[in-house]
């Protein structure tokens, strides 16, 4: 659904410089906000001081896109940022400061004392996982309630979570009442919506807007990153750890120092330099150390805009670059069709067709953990056969009335199990999301949600422990 526009008075576009944020812009002048009523809302992540998260080059790419589309910019952050807090010991959580028409506002900072002395942590809990709602959700709420230029008026918050990043964001209402909203209050009223206009979309159509418009993608995509969230962001691979670690290896090691201090990794289960040590850095970054250094850089960009776009390498998770034509194949495993009311139901295949699996595939590169895809790939050639073999980021498909898991059709589809095992072994798992592609197993969980025997079959070969790392990052089985 799409709100009257017209309706508000102020729209509020939460931008990160991501590619979701920056869609949810475009969608918005394409559906014809006015400018008049439109401003930009920036949280800094690490609080305006030294990068220690963030990456130092989304600043500037976000005053660029302010600037190009003639729209005001506020920023806002929580005094010291992501590493204060992180740091706080016996001590309140600090201030927020924004900025505004009127000036720059404090609020906060005389809450309770409190010790955090570790990272966040991986979860769905806000609580747990304290970085998004600490130097992001909060930051905002208090911008909203702070300034009385939002009583007595409509604000419409816009922000760009999208279904398909995880389940959890999946159950996110396209549009609600926001958090702060006091539409029915007796003394300080407020009426704040909360849309996400591209919840429904998928890569490819978040791609194709940014396309449309000639934005050019902020640098971090460019060299390989799927995400534009924080540069050591905790929910990140072994692929982008191994690229932190080469790229910017100061700011590598002060992690390493801090999981040592905390005696608590990021990961919980495995610290940053063992994680590193099982990816390699992404290839458009070694390809390109130019651009990859420019990363890192805060100096002014002077547009956002290019005459010649280009799909960024880490568009849909491949760190490798290609061609939006040939992605877009990809997302046909979700395509959707319209439905009765404009409600969007998943395409069914063909009578006597195939079902298509996306298997968690993505190796580590440590010792006791490989992808078969290599054996896989041998047995192929040995075997002569010209057939093709998809690369690990395919979808991989398997006949519809095809309902039991089978090691050895994993071991053809490349599914990680452990190094040095084949599939006739007894001793032959899978491994879960430590040496895998998060992602892909979060479409295993959610078709073993869906009744998938095949795909509850797989879950039930991992460890009781990888279950749970799963459950706690995607929600429960």
């Amino acid at each position: 659904m799409t709100p009257d526009l017209t309706s508000y008075d102020s729209i509020i576009v939460a931008v990160s410089g991501g590619k979701d944020g920056i869609a949810c812009l475009l969608a918005l002048l394409e559906a014809g906000a006015s400018k008049d009523r439109l401003e930009l809302w920036h949280h800094e992540v690490d609080g305006q001081g030294p990068s220690f998260m963030d990456w130092p080059s989304t600043s500037p790419y976000v005053s660029a896109l302010a600037r190009d589309f003639g729209l005001p910019l506020y920023r806002s952050w929580r005094k010291g940022g992501f590493e204060r807090e992180m740091l706080r010991k016996d001590a309140p959580t600090a201030p927020v400061l924004f900025e505004s028409p009127e000036g720059l506002i404090r609020s906060g900072g005389q809450g309770p004392n409190g010790t955090r002395l570790r990272f966040p942590q991986v979860s769905a809990s806000l609580t747990t996982r304290w970085c998004s709602s600490v130097t992001k959700i909060d930051v905002a709420d208090r911008a909203l309630r702070g300034q009385d230029r939002f009583l007595h008026r409509r604000t419409l918050f816009v922000t760009g979570e999208r279904a398909g990043e995880s389940p959890n964001r999946a159950r996110y209402a396209v549009f609600e009442p926001h958090r702060t909203d006091t539409r029915h209050g007796t003394r300080r009223r407020r009426h704040v919506d909360h849309w996400r206009p591209v919840h429904q979309w998928s890569e490819a159509q978040v791609w194709n807007s940014l396309k449309r418009w000639n934005v050019m993608p902020a640098l971090p995509y460019r060299i390989g990153f799927s995400r534009l969230s924080c540069a050591t962001c905790i929910f990140g691979d072994v692929r982008q750890f191994a690229t932190i670690r080469w790229l910017d290896p100061a700011r590598f090691d002060r992690l390493v120092q801090y999981e040592q201090q905390f005696g608590c990794t990021i990961k919980r289960t495995v610290s940053l330099e063992q994680l590193a040590e099982q990816g390699r850095p992404y290839a458009a970054a070694l390809a390109e150390p130019d651009l990859a250094r420019a990363c890192l850089s805060a100096r002014p960009i002077p547009t956002v805009f290019t005459p010649a776009w280009e799909l960024p390498a880490g568009a849909f998770g491949q760190g490798g670059g290609g061609n939006l034509k040939k992605k877009k194949k990809k997302q046909k495993v979700g395509k959707r069709k319209r439905g009765e009311g404009g409600q969007h139901r998943p395409a069914r295949p063909a009578r006597g067709g195939s079902v298509r699996v996306l298997a968690p595939l993505r190796a580590g590169r440590s010792r006791r953990c490989a992808s078969l895809w290599q054996a896989a790939l041998s047995c192929a050639r040995r075997r002569g056969s010209g057939k093709e073999i998809k690369t690990m980021s395919d979808t991989l498909e398997r006949p519809a009335q095809a309902h039991a898991f089978d090691l050895k059709q994993a071991h053809e589809e490349g599914w990680t199990i452990l190094e040095g095992c084949g599939p006739d072994n007894d001793e032959t798992r899978l491994v879960g999301l430590h040496c895998s592609d998060p992602q892909a197993w979060w479409r295993v969980a959610r078709k073993a949600g869906e009744g998938s025997t095949y795909h509850r079959e797989a879950l039930s070969r991992l460890s009781e422990n990888e279950r749970e790392q799963i459950r706690l990052r995607f929600g429960p089985l």
